[in-house]
């Protein structure tokens, strides 16, 4: 039987819905940049890329009409990036692109995944024509060692860690969003106190790149450990929080299978989502998350899961091009 009392429950705070990127509804998100003990607002630059103009075409995989990377595999990206004339179905390109989507999506059926690939090849489009493009790029590069460490430590994908600072960071290293996440990570407070950081009147160690990249990680690695070993459901809590996913879960079984799982019990969730090997898509897509959860949230938390794998895809092809 339904709980009616839980099915009418007031909405659940956003508990992180701060992607720091210009996405399609909301174009003019701002961001602040930390002076002193002031946050002012940050006068986004136009990141001229070399050889942009060329990319009229970009979008999926036509970006490989344009991008050249020395490498394929996400996790050893290689040095060299050039803008170059290449067949649209170069094998390195495609081979890219399936690697970093399944690090995130994964047990889709055919069908999902062509939506799940329609998805990100969206937020390509999305990402790669923010203003901030290029300083976006340029914060990953400048802390890839940090990253690098932090990703091998607790087992992420480096990839997944890129894709991730990419679409956070905004473009400099010192900005606060307007929920309160701060620093190349934009980690929320409370994230960041949970990750045994200082955050307090005198110091905020968010705006540390080492100590904020290894809370980023850690608590991805964290709660994919929570929710069943699945890194993809793990990468959206980063953006919507604990409460927000555990609501997702459970109206997803409460839809999918008719049964309520209860509040959130990282035990019950994490033996379910194994068993039934729950796809971060699939949960995201489910009518009843779309219908109850996702319109009391913000900034369209619901294709964060896309902007990572973009994000992951997009940074090794374009970090030597400044």
């Amino acid at each position: 039987m339904l709980d009616e009392a839980r099915e009418t429950r007031l909405p659940f705070k956003p508990e992180r819905t701060t992607t720091r990127i210009r996405n399609r509804k909301n174009p003019q998100g701002v961001q602040k940049r930390l002076l002193g003990n002031r946050y002012v607002p940050l006068r986004t630059k136009i990141a001229g890329l070399a050889g942009a103009a060329a990319l009229t075409f970009f979008g999926g995989e036509k970006i490989a009409d344009q991008v050249l990377s020395d490498t394929n595999t996400a996790e050893n990206p290689g040095a060299t990036v050039k803008i170059d004339q290449l067949p649209s179905q170069d094998k390195r390109i495609i081979d890219l692109r399936a690697q970093t989507n399944s690090y995130i999506f994964k047990d889709l059926t055919e069908k999902e995944k062509e939506e799940a690939n329609r998805e990100v090849r969206e937020m390509d489009q999305v990402i790669f024509r923010n203003p901030s493009f290029k300083d976006m790029v340029r914060v990953v590069s400048d802390n890839e060692s940090y990253i690098n460490q932090v990703a091998d430590k607790y087992t992420i994908p480096r990839a997944v860690a890129y894709g991730i600072v990419l679409i956070e960071n905004g473009g400099a290293a010192d900005l606060i969003s307007p929920a309160g996440a701060v620093g190349p990570a934009q980690l929320m407070k409370d994230a960041a106190i949970e990750m045994g950081l200082r955050v307090d009147d005198d110091v905020d160690e968010r705006l540390d790149p080492a100590k904020a990249f290894d809370a980023m990680v850690s608590y991805i690695a964290k709660y994919r450990d929570l929710f069943g070993g699945n890194l993809g459901i793990a990468v959206w809590n980063y953006h919507a929080g604990p409460g927000n996913v555990g609501e997702a879960i459970r109206l997803y079984f409460l839809d999918a299978e008719g049964i309520d799982i209860g509040e959130l019990n990282f035990k019950v969730y994490s033996d379910l989502i194994k068993k039934r090997s729950l796809d971060v898509h699939r949960l995201l897509n489910n009518p009843r998350v779309r219908q109850q959860l996702l319109p009391r949230l913000e900034d369209e938390t619901e294709l964060y899961p896309a902007k990572a794998a973009s994000g992951a895809y997009l940074y090794p092809l374009y970090k030597e091009v400044r």
